[in-house]
């Protein structure tokens, strides 16, 4: 009996044993799985921390006129990269010297993808963020170039003109060369155009958002203007009707004041109150634009700026040797007529308005340039017409029937 309880104590003993080994096996792996639980999701917020991966882009957000609102950093960052890297090897950077064309690799252009994506979290129309790589563009565009031309090239104006038009992944990349090389002499600047134009409550707002008090467009030698391609694309989504239509209004009446050549303008197909009859230049993304060009040797300068209730549109550089000036002539209307129809279910004699008239209207816009004291040329620079829009009444009948008289 004593043998066996001792045999019994034994083999309690060895199961307590056995028992605290099982326990504490239990517990090392338990404290494993929680600590790698901890670190996987430590790592997560980590990475996510450091990549932004849990950003998700404002709607509306655009990066360079591509779309990010609503992506995930990982997502906007793909598609961001795919598109710069498209733009990197659809072409070249283009310089016209000497009536020859320099070919520049665009890898001159140094991206910063991850700096742009962090500013695009706060700020829904943003250009990229890029550096230029000066002794690759240099070290390639001198060999082409002469040395007493090399010392004259204004390498700020052409880094930022070349910055401007990558951070917008910008198709046309041709740049005359000469247009930044210094004149020997400084040329003073003046304004050569100047135009005002009242803003509404709602565009004021709107285009002091967009563009702050005041912002500005280089137009270089010889070098085309495009309200799509410098404006729009930015914009586009945010911009409201009138005050696009009240800027690229302003824009063109400037342009009118010089002797650029308007290469594309359109009117819409109804009067926009809101634009001086003659003035209204129409635009839509990928389709109609408003374009010019700089036919002088020097660069020009856009400038708008939002002051008080008004837009001021400003064209400066280098003193015009001629003298312009826009004359509005043959200007008519034209009233609208009515559109009558009957219908038997209305009251006798009475009638109802389904649209209201508006007259049309045209005008004619011509430059007067005067060279020197007597030689003067005209140039029409448009004839717009407005179709006058015709007003529609719908009528009942002019008077009861007689019933017996038809029998």
């Amino acid at each position: 009996m004593i043998l066996k309880k001792e045999r019994d104590r034994a083999e309690v003993g060895v199961l307590v044993r056995f028992t605290k080994k099982r326990r504490k096996i239990f517990l090392f792996l338990l404290l494993f799985v929680l600590s790698g639980i901890v670190i996987s999701q430590g790592s997560v917020w980590a990475y996510e921390k450091i990549t932004g991966s849990n950003t998700s882009f404002a709607k509306g957000t655009k990066l360079a006129g591509i779309s990010i609102g609503g992506l995930s950093y990982e997502k906007a960052y793909e598609k961001v990269d795919n598109k710069v890297k498209e733009w990197q090897q659809s072409g070249h950077l283009t310089f016209s010297y000497d009536k020859e064309e320099v070919l520049l690799d665009r890898s001159v252009v140094v991206f910063h993808l991850k700096e742009s994506l962090k500013r695009a979290e706060t700020q829904k129309n943003e250009s990229l963020i890029v550096n230029i790589n000066k002794d690759k563009l240099y070290g390639e565009l001198y060999n082409q170039v002469t040395a007493e031309d090399q010392k004259k090239v204004n390498k700020k104006s052409l880094e930022k003109t070349i910055a401007d038009q990558s951070q917008r992944l910008a198709t046309k990349t041709l740049f005359v060369l000469q247009s930044y090389i210094k004149e020997t002499e400084p040329l003073e600047e003046t304004v050569v155009a100047e135009v005002e134009r009242p803003l509404s409550k709602e565009s004021k707002e709107n285009l002091s958002e967009l563009f702050g008090s005041s912002s500005s467009w280089t137009v270089g030698s010889k070098d085309e203007f495009s309200f799509n391609y410098a404006v729009l694309t930015q914009y586009e989504e945010s911009f409201l009707q009138e005050s696009r239509e009240v800027l690229t209004s302003s824009l063109y009446e400037a342009m009118l004041h010089t002797d650029f050549a308007i290469t594309e303008r359109h009117i819409s197909t109804t009067r926009q109150n809101h634009v001086p009859l003659g003035y209204e230049a129409y635009v839509s993304l990928g389709k109609e634009d408003l374009t010019f060009e700089n036919p002088h040797s020097t660069s020009y300068v856009i400038t708008v700026k939002v002051v008080d209730n008004k837009l001021i549109t400003t064209v400066s550089g280098k003193q015009l040797n001629k003298k312009i000036e826009v004359k509005e002539r043959r200007k008519e209307t034209y009233p609208p007529r009515t559109i009558v129809e009957y219908d038997p279910l209305l009251n006798v004699n009475e009638t109802r308005i389904e649209r209201t008239g508006k007259p049309g209207e045209s005008i004619e816009v011509a430059r007067y340039i005067t060279n020197g004291k007597e030689d003067q040329v005209v140039e029409v620079m448009n004839n717009d017409y407005y179709p006058p829009v015709f007003s529609k009444e719908v009528r009942g009948p002019k008077e009861e029937r007689d019933v017996n008289n038809t029998e």
